[in-house]
């Protein structure tokens, strides 16, 4: 029996920098396509569905923040007269005049309920473009036994101011 003996000269060389740096680089691309995922998984729940639902005639649509703390912080980063010109918009909001109009105490009828966010949309009538857009207000709840309460009292109200419901 005869042996072979190869030479290391003609055996291919393992460049294992170049192994090393291709994984390296493999687990960053990985890492960086988990993280957009989890960015774009982790949006607010609903927010793209939500647009896609909306009529085309929509004009517009916002994404609130309901913690209150929130905005107890955003108040505090403010200069007073920023601070009066905020209140003075959310008093003369849509919001707040559906809450007059229904006699509704936001701390006790809609807080114990709120979800993370609200979303409010005008839209406009494709019937009847010179009339003023609708409202459309969304809010996740967190416990439907309430916001079913609220909704039953919030409905109440405006029929006996003389509102007309259709199912």
């Amino acid at each position: 029996m005869t042996k072979i003996h190869r030479s290391s000269k003609n055996q291919p060389k393992i460049n294992w920098g170049g192994i090393g740096i291709l994984l390296i680089l493999v687990g960053v691309l990985g890492f960086v396509g988990y993280w957009l995922v989890g960015i774009y998984l982790s949006a607010p729940v609903g927010l793209s569905a939500i647009a896609k639902a909306l009529p085309q005639e929509t004009q517009l649509v916002v994404s609130l923040n309901s913690n209150l703390g929130s905005w107890q912080k955003l108040s505090d980063r403010l200069n007073p007269e920023a601070v009066k010109l905020v209140s003075k918009l959310v008093s003369q909001s849509p919001i707040q005049a559906l809450l007059s109009q229904s006699k509704t105490d936001f701390s006790q009828d809609i807080q114990p309920w709120l979800g993370s966010d609200a979303i409010v949309a005008l839209i406009a009538d494709p019937q009847n473009p010179d009339n003023p857009p609708g409202t459309l207000i969304m809010l996740p709840t967190t416990n439907r036994a309430k916001s079913e309460e609220f909704l039953a009292k919030y409905r109440n109200a405006l029929q006996a101011q003389g509102a007309v419901f259709s199912e």
